[in-house]
C-alpha cells in the first residue's frame, strides 16, 4: 500500500561539553528559533490541507522533525543512518517551555542524551516512517513534495533520501507469519513513504 508520507528532518550538530568533555549537547541559537518558526508555518499549511476525515490514520501527521547528532561522528557506510535522537518540532518547543528540562548544569538550554527524557532513535523513527505512522499525508504530502522540488531547483542546500520498494508494513508481515495473507485484507504493497532529510 502506498502511504505517500513525507517527513522533513533538520539536522543539528551536538558538541562535546561538561567536565572532561564527556557529554554531547546542542545549545539552541537564533538559527533554531527561525527554523522552528518556518517548520510551524509548514505544519499549519499542512493542517489546512488535511482531509476530514483523513484517508489514513497517523500518530503524528506533521512532517517536521529535528535530529540531534554528534558533530564529529563518522558517516556510516552504505545506507545506514548517522546515530542520533529525533524529536518532533512541537516536542522541541514543548521541552523549551519546561523549566529544568533540556537544561545544562548552569541552567542554559542543552539538548542531549543526558537532558532529553524521551526521543526516537534511528530504528524506531525509521519504522514509524516506513509504516506511515508519522509524516504529512494526502494533499499535505503534495505540498511538501512541491517545496522539496522548489528547493532542489533553487540555491538552498538540501540532502534527501527516499524509501521505496514493495516491502509490506510490520503489521502485514506479522499477519503473514501467523498464517494469514496480507493480500486477503489489503491492496498489494506498493511504494514505501518517501523520507526527505534536509539541512542548511
Amino acid at each position: 500500500m502506498n502511504r505517500d508520507s513525507f517527513v522533513l528532518v533538520q539536522y543539528k550538530k551536538t558538541q562535546q561539553m561538561g567536565a572532561g568533555r564527556s557529554r554531547w549537547g546542542y545549545r539552541p541559537d537564533t538559527d533554531l528559533d527561525e527554523q522552528l518558526q518556518r517548520m510551524s508555518e509548514v505544519e499549519e499549511a499542512c493542517a489546512k490541507l488535511d482531509q476530514d476525515p483523513p484517508l489514513d490514520y497517523g500518530l503524528a501527521c506533521r512532517p517536521c522533525w529535528i535530529k540531534f547528532c554528534k558533530a564529529e561522528q563518522t558517516a556510516p557506510k552504505g545506507d545506514a543512518l548517522i546515530g542520533g535522537m529525533y524529536l518532533a518540532r512541537e516536542h522541541v518547543e514543548w521541552l523549551r517551555d519546561r523549566p529544568g528540562v533540556a537544561t545544562g548544569p548552569r541552567g542554559g538550554e542543552v539538548f542531549g542524551y543526558h537532558t532529553v527524557p524521551r526521543y526516537f532513535d534511528n530504528t524506531t523513527f525509521t519504522q514509524l516512517v516506513q509504516d506511515g505512522w508519522v509524516g504529512a499525508r494526502g494533499k499535505a504530502s503534495a505540498m511538501v513534495r512541491d517545496q522539496i522540488e522548489a528547493s532542489l531547483s533553487g540555491s538552498r542546500a538540501l540532502v534527501f533520501a527516499a524509501l521505496i520498494g514493495d516491502k509490506s508494513t510490520q503489521a502485514e508481515r506479522t499477519r503473514e507469519r501467523r498464517g494469514g495473507s496480507a493480500a486477503d485484507r489489503f491492496p498489494p504493497a506498493g511504494e514505501q513513504p518517501y523520507v526527505y532529510w534536509y539541512r542548511e
